[in-house]
């Protein structure tokens, strides 16, 4: 078979705030979205022409992004949305589909995750991805620049004449040292976004993600739900590499970890720590954590490796309570 991927681009929208209202406006906080940069490095990897419109940070209006995917012409575009952007997502799924019918729709993120079947049935959506991207969407470009089936992918559901596919589910991955580091470079600027005030200043600032899922099990949390109980940890070198690329390439000096809690596994974050040192690394970050799992020593060696600030999830002081939704005690 022909092999296709030159002609097949992939192109990952992240949809503008209030498109669906024709009110659009840059967010005052905005942050790079990692799971697209993820996945579109990841396609590329895979030989893939990839692109990503970063549309919400940048507030653009939907002729402008009708423009972007004029100019590129992709054969597949993905969109990522959490619950309150889905309404965008489907407006530009449509634009999308007025653009060229025949460009093949992604949907995914944790509203889809969440709701697969319910993004499926969108018109303008073709595919919905459960779960983590990455393989999914290499598949599915393999697949629109081969035969054009998808019934092999797993962890979709696929819109087809009014009715709903599920394919088998996609096990979780396990070997994040393998995945190619985030397309920081498909990117605006790092300079362009402006993180949470707790998170870093305006400027040389990036998110960084050292593992996927949580060991813990909060009622009120969707991380468990999204990415598994089991904390699929990257190793302390590889997280430190990125720590290190991304510093020395884009000039970022300012990091935040956005796992549910990064500490969870004392022996990986002290040889994160120590690399940091070793490597002469002059960057400040934060990270989350709980409280019932630091101790003196792991808090004296963090700050001296760049760590600023931690935050604790409190959630509610009432005992009962905690003990319900957290499992953890006020001490």
């Amino acid at each position: 078979m022909k092999d296709n991927k030159s002609d097949c681009g992939a192109l990952f929208i992240t949809p503008s705030r209030w498109l669906w209202k024709n009110e659009v406006e840059r967010p005052w906080i905005s942050t790079q979205p990692l799971g697209l940069a993820y996945i579109a490095a990841a396609v590329r990897q895979a030989g893939f022409p990839t692109q990503v419109i970063d549309a919400y940070s940048l507030g653009l209006p939907a002729a402008e992004i009708r423009a972007r995917i004029k100019d590129f012409r992709p054969r597949v575009v993905g969109i990522s949305a959490m619950t309150p952007q889905w309404p965008d997502a489907e407006i530009v799924a449509g634009i999308v589909k007025s653009v060229d019918p025949g460009i093949l729709t992604v949907a995914g993120g944790p509203h889809v995750t969440a709701l697969p079947d319910k993004a499926a049935s969108h018109p303008d959506v073709d595919i919905a991805v459960i779960g983590e991207g990455e393989q999914s969407m290499v598949e599915i470009c393999e697949a629109m620049a081969g035969d054009g089936s998808f019934d092999a992918v797993s962890g979709i559901v696929i819109g087809k004449d009014g009715a709903l596919i599920t394919t088998s589910a996609r096990a979780r991955y396990t070997e994040l040292d393998k995945l190619p580091f985030p397309a920081h470079d498909l990117l605006p600027q790092s300079a362009f976004y402006n993180p949470f005030p707790a998170w870093g200043k305006k400027g040389n600032f990036s998110c960084i993600i050292s593992g996927r899922g949580c060991p813990y099990n909060c009622r009120f949390c969707d991380v468990t739900s999204q990415q598994g109980k089991r904390y699929r940890l990257r190793s302390a070198e590889n997280v430190v590499d990125e720590l290190s690329w991304v510093n020395a390439t884009f000039g970022v000096t300012q990091f935040s970890f956005r796992d549910p809690s990064m500490i969870c596994n004392r022996r990986r974050l002290l040889e994160i720590c120590r690399l940091i040192g070793e490597r002469g690394l002059d960057i400040a970050w934060t990270c989350n954590a709980r409280a019932n799992e630091v101790d003196p020593e792991m808090l004296a060696v963090m700050k001296k490796a760049g760590c600023r600030l931690m935050q604790y999830g409190i959630e509610v002081g009432n005992a009962r309570m905690l003990k319900e939704i957290k499992n953890i005690t006020r001490e």
